[in-house]
């Protein structure tokens, strides 16, 4: 996960793009508001090598929560004419959900159960319905 999150990273380097840093296992979190892509920032001590230094993998899988963590980064931090673009990366199929409280379910047992990747895909399509694109 490190090194794609280096290889999605490099190219925005010096391109005044600004780019933040959610991971996501059972829940989410964001490591890295939206900050622009420099050669100091994605150094080891840099800002956006730091946050991908801080990845780790984890049990559980709440695409619905990093999609919506995801947002409220954008949402924190909008500039003008900028597009809003979502990558995401998985290694894994969705098997938590948020519960109505926002606190993660208990990791289900099957792979693509609706109840996991139903969320998910509504916080996508609300995401893509606010100007965002996800990829």
């Amino acid at each position: 996960m490190r090194a794609a999150a280096t290889s999605i990273i490099g190219p925005f380097t010096n391109t005044n793009s600004r780019l933040g840093i959610v991971t996501f296992s059972a829940s989410a979190t964001t490591r890295l508001p939206l900050t622009f892509v420099t050669t100091e920032s994605v150094a080891p001590t840099g800002a956006h090598g730091a946050a991908v230094a801080s990845i780790t993998l984890d049990d559980g899988t709440n695409w619905q929560d990093a999609i919506l963590k995801s947002n409220a980064v954008f949402t924190a931090s909008p500039r003008a004419g900028a597009g809003k673009l979502l990558i995401m990366v998985s290694d894994g199929e969705p098997k938590n959900y948020n519960l109505p409280d926002g606190s993660p379910s208990a990791k289900l047992g099957t792979s693509n159960n609706p109840l996991a990747l139903d969320p998910a895909i509504t916080a996508a399509n609300a995401f893509k319905a606010s100007g965002g694109h996800v990829l």
